[in-house]
């Protein structure tokens, strides 16, 4: 065979070799021992091993960072709606400091009442607390003493006092306790009923900063008009049994 025909069947050779790979593999089975082409496959198997293993390993990192994110979008939810929960909660304590406040505004008369008892303003106060409980306007507001030379009222002859009296048409008695009870109030109903004998009828009206649940019940009974915002439950009693 002529040179020219073997570089041309050499040519052509390597032309398939670079285009074919059917016969490439079969040549390589010709030419290549058994070791190097069982090599070959192993090295074949491991990169499609790899191939898969690699794509198996991207989904699961790509199921881990959607996973991620979901997590971290619950948790701004969570964190968002905790915000929102503690916005709420401080509105509503500011809803409730600011129902303190009005409440201690309401009280403004009872609390002056005992504050101010003894000073310039207590005929003020009184003032104040029959338009706002009776709707009358009153000029002069006095403390009264009266003598009860019989002793009805404590037993024996003594002077029986009031905290305040007031008139303009209708009298008013008015009793000043910082904690009104039971004992108080009936006293305060003896008191007053003795001095309408004296006076003729008279409106009986109670201020007090507290007053037990008991003695605000029994004034609703004796018709006497409570002044004060804090009812309280009465201390349970000791009965000595003899």
């Amino acid at each position: 065979m002529e040179y020219q025909e073997k570089q041309k069947i050499k040519q052509t050779l390597i032309e398939l070799l670079q285009t074919d790979e059917e016969l490439r593999r079969i040549i390589l089975e010709i030419i290549l021992p058994a070791e190097i082409k069982q090599m070959l496959d192993e090295l074949r198997q491991f990169r499609e091993d790899s191939n898969k293993m690699f794509e198996a390993m991207d989904k699961r990192f790509e199921a881990l960072i959607k996973e991620m994110n979901e997590r971290f979008q619950q948790v701004d939810k969570r964190f968002e709606a905790l915000i929102k929960e503690m916005n709420e909660r401080f509105q509503q304590v500011d809803k409730r400091f600011e129902a303190l406040i009005k409440e201690m505004t309401s009280l403004r008369v009872e609390v002056s009442a005992l504050g101010g008892r003894l000073g310039r303003g207590f005929e003020d106060v009184i003032r104040q607390t029959l338009s706002v409980v009776a709707g009358v306007e009153i000029k002069e507001v006095k403390r009264l003493i009266m003598w009860d030379d019989v002793g009805e009222v404590y037993g024996h002859p003594e002077n029986v006092e009031f905290d305040a009296y007031a008139s303009n048409g209708q009298k008013f008695l008015i009793e000043v306790k910082s904690f009104a009870k039971r004992e108080d109030v009936l006293m305060f109903s003896k008191k007053a009923t003795w001095a309408e004998k004296k006076l003729g009828q008279v409106n009986k009206i109670l201020i007090a900063a507290y007053i037990d649940d008991d003695a605000y019940r029994i004034c609703s009974g004796l018709g006497i008009i409570v002044v004060s915002r804090n009812i309280v439950p009465k201390e349970p009693e000791e009965i000595l049994r003899l």
